[in-house]
């Protein structure tokens, strides 16, 4: 059965009827597109209806806004979504570094201050502190912003006098 796509402003991305109110879809492809009328008669037959009101719709546009790659590493590494402390984090990291031989390197992906009681932050004093022998790098929740332990600001090369990257600032230890 095909489905009727209504919508109060259906954008074809077409400059020759650049707007639309519906698209009829057969078998997962647009097989029309204009007025509810013109779609309905199209059809010739039972629909199933998606109303969206005064919604609108952009066929043809899909975010591909996807992360496959950093979503199957994230599987093998220390998973620190759902924290509520950068203490809780650093034991979930040692943890995970203790089955690891020593030097290599502890990635983790998750955390997010904001669901920390102080919401700051961390610095490296605790996680150098649990993991001695590994360097560690975790990203927090969004990607866009990196904890990392001594160990892996040494092989960094990141000293105190290194400069800010370009539109991000280094924060200071604690």
């Amino acid at each position: 059965m095909p489905d009727l796509l209504v919508a109060g402003s259906l954008h074809t991305l077409d400059p020759a009827r650049p707007a639309a109110a519906a698209a009829l879809i057969r078998d997962g492809r647009f097989e029309r597109v204009g007025t509810r009328e013109e779609c309905e008669r199209a059809a010739q037959g039972d629909l199933r209806f998606i109303e969206l009101g005064e919604g609108c719709a952009v066929p043809g546009l899909i975010d591909a806004h996807g992360h496959p790659l950093l979503h199957a590493r994230t599987l093998t590494e220390v998973r620190l979504a759902g924290a509520t402390s950068e203490k809780e984090c650093v034991e979930r990291v040692a943890r995970f570094a203790s089955t690891l031989p020593e030097g290599r390197w502890v990635r983790g992906s998750g955390w997010d201050q904001n669901l920390w009681a102080m919401r700051d932050f961390p610095g490296a004093s605790l996680l150098s502190a649990a993991t001695p022998r590994h360097p560690v790098a975790l990203s927090r929740i969004d990607v866009h912003a990196l904890w990392c332990n001594d160990n892996a600001l040494r092989a960094a090369s990141i000293v105190a006098s290194t400069p800010d990257p370009p539109g991000g600032r280094r924060r200071d230890r604690d």
